[in-house]
């Protein structure tokens, strides 16, 4: 039987102690098995937790286990540990990058986009099947404070220019003005909520004194695709679609309906902006959109 964990050992090294004097790990609450005894966890380790069954009135029933649960480690977790810490940091490092421009006024940009998250999710693959981010979003980060690269002379907004143009949409001065935001939905139609696949937003709308254009073509995606999709689609008329040159699409990379004419990554604007957040809505969920 194991004996109570010191607070100064700490949970691993005692677990690595105890497989090499415990002759029945199973009578623990958890045991370890260190079955090629190289002092770190590596394939054919096995965790076994000390349940032998359970049963919770009429509703939580588990069968009888003599040996407990067993988990047995398939890859070395001492080289998935290392390449996770690997691509965290190659990260983190350029997010420092990034940052310390701002410090200095200026330079040249770096980039965050999603083969970054892919370099660490990768590491991840030893141990279970992990999903590719389509490579669509580029941050730069430095451009939050300092304006849209590579002049970064603009320097930050007010929050309140980071929120979707509003406007008088039905021309009276008794009624608050509205949001620029539209939707699609095979359940629900008003003047800005359609039921299928449609352009959004008037041409022009007067905003801040001027006219600013508005308009969006339609994007392909629409509630009565199969699957049927029974929420709304939501599309929003943002001032300012890059948010302050920080935002970089690349729509041929979307798994789904890709813009074949786009030769990578470019500001984005209130098309490609609003097209990626119609396939986060309707796509990333299943992924079936589009299916038969």
């Amino acid at each position: 039987m194991a004996e109570d964990v010191s607070d100064d050992e700490g949970i691993i090294p005692f677990l690595f102690q105890q497989a090499q004097v415990d002759a029945d790990v199973t009578d623990n609450v958890l045991g370890f098995v260190d079955t090629v005894p190289l002092g770190r966890f590596s394939p054919g380790d096995k965790f076994i937790i000390g349940v032998r069954g359970a049963e919770v009135g009429d509703v939580i029933s588990v069968p009888s286990m003599p040996e407990g649960i067993v988990l047995t480690l398939n890859a070395d977790l001492a080289q998935v540990f290392d390449s996770v810490h690997q691509s965290v940091s190659a990260l983190f490092w350029k997010l420092e990058q990034s940052l310390a421009m701002v410090d200095k006024g200026g330079g040249q940009p770096v980039y965050i986009d999603a083969a970054d998250v892919n370099e660490i999710l990768q590491g991840f693959s030893p141990l279970f099947d992990v999903p590719e981010i389509p490579n669509v979003v580029r941050i730069d980060p430095a451009a939050f404070f300092l304006g849209p690269g590579p002049e970064y002379t603009s320097g930050p907004k007010p929050l309140r220019d980071y929120l979707p143009i509003w406007y008088d949409d039905d021309g009276s001065p008794d009624t608050p003005k509205e949001f620029l935001v539209e939707g699609e939905s095979l359940y629900y139609s008003s003047a800005h909520v359609a039921g299928y696949d449609w352009s959004h937003f008037p041409d022009a709308v007067q905003f801040k004194g001027q006219a600013v254009a508005t308009k969006i073509a339609a994007d392909g995606i629409g509630p009565d695709m199969g699957p049927v999709f029974d929420e709304t689609i939501f599309y929003i008329g943002f001032q300012d679609p890059t948010f302050n040159g920080m935002l970089f699409l690349d729509l041929s990379q979307l798994p789904y309906l890709p813009e074949a004419d786009v030769l990578g990554f470019a500001p984005a604007d209130l098309y490609s902006l609003n097209k990626l957040l119609a396939w986060l809505q309707v796509g990333v969920p299943g992924m079936e959109i589009g299916t038969e």
